[in-house]
């Protein structure tokens, strides 16, 4: 059977109701938006991102500091979109 390799990425919560709180606005958020998961929206924000630049390079050039803090203001900004 062949190895998968996996991309993971963790957000901190100051609570667990926080947390559920969070992913359930989350998944709202991208079924409103037509995505049918999580890994489909994340898949498609890094793909659009690399269209431009490698990876590392367009999150520098456009501010950001990691592949976290792109992913998880795309997540906010699509909650937003939600409200």
């Amino acid at each position: 059977m062949a190895k998968k390799y996996m991309t993971e990425i963790r957000i901190k919560h100051k609570t667990e109701e926080e947390k559920n709180e969070y992913e359930l606005k989350l998944n709202e958020a991208l079924i409103k938006a037509g995505y049918k998961s999580r890994v489909e929206f994340i898949q498609e924000s890094i793909r659009n991102l690399i269209k431009e630049l490698k990876l590392n390079e367009a999150l520098i050039k456009a501010g950001y500091k990691s592949r976290v803090e792109f992913i998880q203001e795309s997540i906010r900004n699509l909650i937003k979109e939600l409200k």
